[in-house]
């Protein structure tokens, strides 16, 4: 039997062990050369690729195994510590006290929170980033907008993905978000609780097309309206993809709006059969890039491993390690099947064109929904249930 997309990456989140978005709880293990260690106190400033580097990245995303031969051969010792919430990161570089971290992992709807507003990113030199280049790296990561800012390299995408509806073997395939109306998912529909992808998705399904985030509060009160038939749908609100994995293994429901691709994994793990699929309305893509905090100390380590991310052939490792995508175009020639299959790479602008990254929500406006007028919006969208 041929085997489907939801197949290989059930069987690849298996062979990995991984957890994405602090999936299943803070449980981070150490692994081969990569310590997990809170990272306080400063250091001393170092020249030259080697010794300490302070890392903050997404669990099961430090490329421990993929950079292992370069970190033995560069003399290099991560101390690694992870990430649970986008939040914590600039909890450790704000206030009185910041953090010494040399590299740390940023999602593009926050780079240019970090860049601008909080100001806790340094520039990136290009030049000592050769692998970022316009041959190796697919058109739409190459100086896009969410990572060069007003004209500086405030970070470098380096793996991206894409979230989108879950629903169990058995019940009725989602081809478009609608089809959850369908009595059969009546009572058995999660949505997660505060996921920003939602407020996207509310956007879409309301007629409002690719504006969001730029929306007017009158234009979000509508999106929250036409989402209420979605919402007597639903059984609970999940606080997570975990949750999400928790309430499919025990058939509390049938679906879920929005949630990460590896979730099949988890859910086929208590024996129960589940697929995302990327809905006619499109998916909810997010790409992860790597930033130098202005506490970084060792910087020079610091690019080095930033340019080693993007080499092609850690890029396919590392797409097959984590289910998601490379940045890299030249990675596929690197790929196992079962990896190329996870995305058409082949059409990878079109896709992307389709469920495009968008931006957070702004902080504040006088023409716009604010990110805190659509968590208000949520919080009324639940209220009553």
């Amino acid at each position: 039997m041929e085997k489907t997309q939801t197949d290989i990456i059930t069987n690849m989140m298996r062979e990995h062990l991984l957890n994405r978005r602090s999936f299943l709880g803070a449980s981070a293990v150490g692994v081969g050369g990569a310590i997990l260690a809170p990272l306080f106190g400063a250091g001393r400033a170092q020249a030259a690729v080697g010794g300490s580097m302070k890392l903050m990245a997404w669990e099961g995303f430090t490329l421990d195994t993929e950079l292992k031969s370069w970190r033995e051969k560069s003399g290099v010792n991560v101390n690694v510590s992870i990430i649970s919430a986008q939040e914590d990161v600039q909890a450790k570089l704000i206030g009185g006290s910041p953090v010494a971290l040399d590299v740390a992992e940023v999602g593009a709807s926050y780079s240019e929170l970090y860049a601008k507003d909080l100001k806790i990113t340094t520039p990136l030199d290009p030049s000592k980033l050769p692998n970022y280049n316009a041959d190796n790296i697919y058109k739409y990561f190459y100086n896009g907008k969410y990572w060069l800012i007003d004209d500086q390299l405030a970070a470098l995408p380096w793996i991206w993905g894409m979230d989108m509806p879950l629903y169990v073997e058995g019940a009725p395939p989602i081809k478009s978000l609608k089809d959850f109306l369908k009595p059969e998912y009546e009572g058995k529909l999660t949505i997660i609780d505060g996921q920003v992808g939602t407020f996207d998705l509310a956007s879409r399904l309301a007629g409002l097309g690719d504006k969001f985030p730029y929306v007017t509060r009158d234009e979000m009160a509508a999106a929250w309206e036409n989402l209420q038939p979605w919402k007597k749908q639903v059984r609970t609100f999940a606080t997570s993809n975990g949750d999400v994995a928790s309430l499919i293994a025990s058939k509390e429901i049938l679906g879920c709006l929005c949630t990460w691709t590896g979730v099949p994994a988890e859910t086929a793990k208590a024996g129960v059969k589940s697929h995302t699929v990327i809905p006619e309305e499109g998916g909810v893509t997010w790409c992860d890039a790597w930033f130098v905090p202005k506490t970084a100390e060792n910087i020079d380590t610091a690019y080095a491993f930033m340019n080693q991310s993007l080499d092609p052939a850690v890029q396919a490792q590392a797409a097959k390690t984590t289910a998601c995508a490379a940045v890299s175009s030249k990675a596929i020639d690197y790929m196992d099947a079962d990896t190329k299959a996870l995305f058409d790479y082949g059409n990878i602008e079109a896709a992307l064109a389709k469920s495009p990254i968008h931006a957070l929500p702004p902080t504040t406006s006088d023409k716009y929904a604010t990110y805190d007028d659509w968590l208000q919006g949520w919080n009324d969208f639940k209220s009553g249930f």
